[in-house]
C-alpha cells in the first residue's frame, strides 16, 4: 500500500495546539484591540485551528490571523514540516516530492520562513561581547530575471538585429550541404555578472558577506554589505559588538578603522597566522569551510534575495547548540507575528 501524506506528517491537532501555545501562551488575544475577551466560534476550523469573535471589537479571527501565514493556503502541518527537514539540511526539491504540492509552493514557504528570520532578527540575534573575531568573503551573485534598462534593451535589440542579418547572408552565400554555425545564432549569452577585479562591490554583483564570530561561543552573523570601506565595517561592528569589545582580524586596512571604538588587533597572514600575541581570527576562517559547502547547494541565488539566506545561516549555526527540536519551536514562533508585507525588491544589506 503506498504511503499517503498522512503517513509522515505531523499531527495536525498537535500542531494547531503548538502553534496556538507558542502564539498565545496566556490564551487568545483579538488581532484588531488585543482584548482577551474572546469567544470561541468554531472549534475546527481548517485542520484543528480555531476561529475566534472579539467580544470588545466585534473582530473575527482565526489562529492565523496577523501572522505570515495568515493568507496561505498551505496547511499548518505542512509548514511543520518543511520547517523540519529544512533545518536537517534537504533541499526544497526534495522536500516537494514528499507533498502533494509543486516546487514553487515549497519554495514560497521556505521563503517566507526565511523573510520571518530576517524581520524577527532582533528577538534570536544577541549582541557579540568579550574576545570577537571578523572576516568578510565576497560572493558571486547576480541579477537573475532582472528588466533591462532601455539603453541595454536598444543595444540588445541592436546585436540580435545585427546578428539575424549576418546569419541570413551567410546563410544566402553558402551553398554547401554542411550545417552553418551562424544559423544557430538566436541571442545573446546570458550575463552571469560583471567581472570586477580585485574586492568586489554590490554594483559588480560581487557583494561582500562580513562575518562575526564571538570567539568561545555560538553566536554568528553574516551580512550583506555594499563594500568594505572603513565606515561600512565600522557601522557593521557597532550594530553587533558591544563597544570596547576586543575584535581580531586580519590586516586588511579598512578594518583599522575599528581601533575608534574597540581594542582592535590585526594578524599579517603572510607572515603567520597566529601572532606573537595571540592575535589571530582562525575561528572566523574556519566558518567559512562550513558556509561555503552550505552556500553551493541552493545553484545561484539573485543578490536581492541573498539577505534573507545570510540571515537563515546565521540564525541556524547561532542555534547550533539548541536541539532540533528546540530549534524548530523557535522558527515556529518566528512565524506568529507579522512585520508587515516585504517588498521583495528592496536592497537589503547594511541594516541588518
Amino acid at each position: 500500500m503506498a504511503l499517503s501524506e498522512e503517513s509522515f506528517l505531523p499531527d495536525a491537532e498537535d500542531c494547531a495546539e503548538t502553534w496556538r501555545t507558542l502564539r498565545w501562551p496566556d490564551g487568545p488575544e483579538c488581532v484588531e484591540c488585543g482584548s482577551s475577551d474572546v469567544a470561541v466560534q468554531d472549534w475546527d476550523y481548517l485542520s484543528s485551528l480555531r476561529r475566534y469573535q472579539c467580544r470588545e471589537c466585534g473582530r473575527w479571527f482565526n489562529d492565523r490571523s496577523g501572522t505570515f501565514i495568515e493568507s496561505a493556503k498551505v496547511r499548518l502541518p505542512v509548514w511543520i514540516y518543511v520547517l523540519r527537514e529544512m533545518d536537517k539540511g534537504r533541499s526544497i526539491n526534495s522536500i516537494s516530492k514528499d507533498l502533494p504540492h509543486t516546487y514553487k509552493t515549497v519554495h514560497r514557504v521556505a521563503t517566507t520562513m526565511r523573510e520571518a528570520i530576517y524581520q524577527r532578527r532582533e528577538e534570536w540575534r544577541e549582541v557579540l561581547t568579550g574576545e570577537v573575531e571578523a572576516d568578510d568573503v565576497h560572493l558571486t551573485l547576480g541579477q537573475q530575471g532582472r528588466i533591462l534598462r532601455s539603453e541595454e534593451a536598444t543595444e540588445q535589440e541592436a546585436t540580435e538585429q545585427e546578428a539575424t542579418e549576418q546569419a541570413a547572408s551567410d546563410s544566402s552565400k553558402d551553398q554547401s550541404g554542411k550545417a552553418n554555425p551562424a544559423q544557430h545564432v538566436s541571442r545573446e549569452p546570458r550575463e552571469r555578472g560583471l567581472s570586477e577585479r580585485g574586492r568586489g562591490s554590490w554594483d559588480g554583483d560581487r557583494p561582500p558577506a562580513v562575518l562575526w564570530v564571538e570567539r568561545g561561543g555560538s553566536e554568528r552573523i553574516l551580512e550583506l554589505q555594499p563594500d568594505v570601506t572603513k565606515r561600512t565595517l565600522l557601522r557593521s561592528a557597532i550594530r553587533h559588538v558591544e563597544l570596547k569589545s576586543r575584535i581580531d582580524t586580519d590586516d586588511f586596512s579598512s578594518y583599522q578603522l575599528l581601533e575608534e571604538a574597540y581594542d582592535h588587533r590585526s594578524v599579517d597572514h603572510e607572515g603567520a597566522y597566529v601572532s606573537d600575541e595571540g592575535t589571530h581570527c582562525n575561528t572566523a576562517e574556519a566558518e567559512w569551510s562550513i558556509f561555503k559547502p552550505w552556500w553551493r547547494g541552493f545553484r545561484g541565488v539573485a543578490k536581492r534575495h541573498a539577505y534573507r539566506y545570510l540571515s537563515e545561516y546565521s540564525f541556524r549555526r547561532s542555534r547550533c547548540p539548541d536541539s532540533r527540536q528546540k530549534r524548530l519551536h523557535r522558527m515556529v514562533a518566528l512565524l506568529r507575528s507579522n512585520c508587515g508585507p516585504f517588498n521583495q525588491a528592496q536592497v537589503f544589506f547594511g541594516a541588518h
